[in-house]
């Protein structure tokens, strides 16, 4: 990146002077983004060398402050080379007057870094360029989400969708089931090394007409039993009762 590159128009703003004419400048914001690009984020610094307050005027009716500072701010590059730069602020109607010590402080470190030539401001200064800029065209830069710095749990592009058990997992299952039962206590038809497709024998477990019959006979038999011997303990309770009480 060459400093003596003048500055496109999406780094140019304009707006009305008091005296009704239009002002070609740059934001603070978009130079000392261009100051970290050319010299690193950790490569330069500003301070303030002496700051003088003109005057502060308060106003009663309105309850604001009307201030006026002069100050001399120092850019200084990390091999020590340095750039100073002096200008006027002034603060009008502002509800504190420490405002009016942050803008004059931000121009003027503005104004400390175009004396690092055009790339950071100084060709604003040239007035045939300030009135050729404005005149081309450009497309306005879209809205960048995927620029956005999420915390970790807002942050959508790092979820993943849990992923459910695949085929060959859920056979390994099925496979590792049927290894832990006996053999004689899985179907037939689902036994390793069955025939695909096979259909159940049932047959075995399908009782016959004579088993169902004898079946049923056997449950009246053992209920009739039953019933006898729930008489003879009745029997047995009557006769001892007489026999006590004869």
């Amino acid at each position: 990146m060459k400093l003596n590159q003048k500055l496109c128009l999406e780094y140019i703003s304009q707006r009305f002077r008091p005296d009704g004419g239009k002002l070609t400048y740059t934001e603070g914001w978009k130079i000392i983004n261009l100051a970290n690009e050319v010299f690193g984020f950790n490569g330069w610094s500003s301070n303030v060398v002496n700051l003088m307050m003109d005057y502060i005027d308060f106003s009663e009716e309105s309850k604001k402050f009307n201030v006026g500072i002069t100050a001399i701010v120092r850019v200084t590059l990390r091999d020590e080379v340095f750039h100073e730069d002096i200008g006027y602020g002034i603060l009008e109607n502002s509800k504190r007057k420490g405002a009016a010590l942050d803008k004059v402080r931000k121009k003027q470190c503005k104004r400390s870094l175009r004396n690092f030539r055009n790339l950071l401001g100084n060709c604003l200064y040239n007035q045939s360029y300030a009135q050729e800029i404005v005149k081309i065209k450009v497309s306005v830069a879209k809205f960048d989400k995927s620029q956005l710095h999420h915390r970790p749990k807002f942050d959508e592009s790092r979820q993943q969708p849990t992923a459910g058990p695949s085929t060959s997992m859920m056979t390994s299952i099925v496979k590792m089931e049927h290894a832990t039962k006996p053999l004689s206590s899985i179907p037939p038809h689902i036994r390793p090394g069955a025939t695909p497709n096979a259909k159940p024998n049932t047959s075995h477990n399908t009782p016959s007409k004579l088993e169902n019959l004898f079946g049923v006979r056997t449950m009246v038999e053992a209920s009739l039993g039953l019933l006898g011997m729930s008489h003879a303990n009745n029997e047995d309770q009557k006769f001892m009762g007489h026999a006590n009480f004869g």
